[in-house]
């Protein structure tokens, strides 16, 4: 990394009230050194990283706007700039930091891959990195080489020191995605240390204007940090996060983000480099045998409730085979009640009459005989209209998002939904990909 020098600026008004205190340089100096010792320790580590998206949009038409206008107006927003929620999703994902970055993959998966970025398994709608760690090792670590003491507060216990800083694009590792292509953009913000133990607690990112191509006009984050323990060994983690995007139709992203199940990496939570090892992730132990090929039609049976208020995309689900399935290449046959293990790729509520929820199914595998065949499937919407009963209304198509081929979309009517057990679902077996 090179010789990294910190300076950092005290007004002279200030002058008087430091000299009872310790030094901000010197707390500044030993929160790095904490920051650089927990960013060496963490690599052996992973959390369960759950984020909750609320997606607000105009209450109204309207006209186009400079980024730099809505960006003045978004702390006071005029009338016709008032936001509404319009939908909600939720993701629960695992991540982990290598030395090119923070990782990731579906909460439970059996291992990571060292090019699994966050933009392979989100592929819609904004997301930040740098929640575990990357973040604040990007600031204190590698891009800020001047702090500014802004605002401090002292108390009996010790009180805190805010720093303030500003990055320009050149030094950047603050980076957005512009189309294939990761883009250093300038940034500024804060770093607040606690002066009794010289904790990190709490960074604020502002990127400024960012490139119209980009799609978006502004990202703000904002990190709250407190003691946790993995393993039985005290770590600095962050306890809130908030990040917000704001879209140039005057529109808004906010997402909230905790960590949770944060763990040693064991046999079942691996990294892997190079080529993948497995074309399955679920976490199943049993060998991959057989491959079920495509065109053959399914009945999936729920084994156990989804719960809307709590399920997110990420989440392993179980059903049954109602059906045999028989298949002449490769000769297989798997009988009625066998297990098939999937996943949900979208959990999203939208908000307008009638409220409403939408999930993305994806089968992944069915054990057959104690060996694990793969599955992927879409919906068999054929199937589901003939079966509709004449009074009620013909359901309409929903087709996956991209990046979340193959799977089914199920829409239901209401607010705390729950897909009950034993709800059944009609599908066609789909190709299997290698790697998907």
């Amino acid at each position: 990394m090179g010789h990294h020098r910190t300076l950092i600026w005290v007004p002279a008004l200030l002058g008087c009230a430091w000299a009872a205190d310790r030094d901000p340089a010197q707390i500044l100096s030993e929160a790095t050194a904490k920051v650089a010792a927990r960013s060496a320790s963490l690599p052996h580590y992973t959390c369960v990283e759950n984020v909750e998206r609320n997606f607000y949009g105009p209450t109204r038409a309207t006209l186009p706007r400079a980024c730099s206008i809505l960006m003045a107006q978004r702390p006071d927003p005029t009338f016709d700039l008032s936001l509404r929620l319009s939908t909600t999703d939720r993701l629960r994902l695992d991540v982990a930091l290598v030395d090119n970055g923070e990782i990731y993959s579906w909460a439970g998966a059996s291992h990571f891959r060292d090019n699994d970025s966050i933009d392979k398994l989100v592929r819609a709608g904004p997301i930040g990195t740098g929640v575990f760690a990357g973040l604040l090792d990007v600031v204190m670590l590698h891009d800020v080489q001047r702090f500014y003491v802004r605002q401090r507060q002292a108390s009996a216990g010790g009180g805190w020191i805010e720093y303030s800083f500003r990055v320009p694009t050149a030094a950047s590792h603050y980076r957005v995605k512009i189309g294939d292509q990761w883009v250093p953009v300038a940034y500024s913000g804060t770093v607040t240390v606690d002066s009794r133990t010289n904790d990190v607690v709490r960074l604020t990112i502002d990127s400024g204007e960012l490139p119209k191509a980009a799609g978006l006009c502004q990202i703000k984050e904002s990190v709250e940090f407190g003691a946790a323990e993995i393993a039985g060994q005290p770590f600095l983690l962050p306890s809130e996060v908030r990040q917000g995007f704001l879209n140039p139709n005057g529109g808004a992203v906010e997402n909230a983000i905790h960590l949770t199940n944060c763990r040693e990496y064991s046999a079942e939570s691996s990294i892997h480099f190079g080529p993948e090892e497995s074309t399955e992730t679920t976490g199943s132990a049993a060998p991959l045998q057989a491959v079920l090929p495509e065109g053959l039609h399914f009945t999936l049976e729920l084994v156990s409730p989804i719960d809307i208020d709590r399920a997110a995309a990420g989440d392993n689900f179980q059903a049954r085979l109602v059906h045999p399935i028989h298949a002449k290449k490769p000769n297989l046959s798997i009988p009625a009640g066998a297990i098939v293990e999937g996943r949900l790729l979208r959990v999203e509520t939208i908000h307008r009459r009638p409220l409403r929820v939408q999930l993305a199914l994806s089968p992944r595998t069915v054990q057959m005989n104690g060996e694990t065949v793969l599955l992927r499937g879409t919906r068999d919407w054929k199937t589901t209209m003939d079966r509709a009963r004449i009074n009620q209304p013909v359901p309409a198509i929903l087709l996956p998002l991209p990046g979340e081929n193959p799977s089914g979309v199920f829409e239901f009517v209401g607010q705390h939904v729950v897909v009950p057990k034993g709800f059944r679902s009609e599908w066609w077996s789909a190709l299997v990909e290698t790697g998907k």
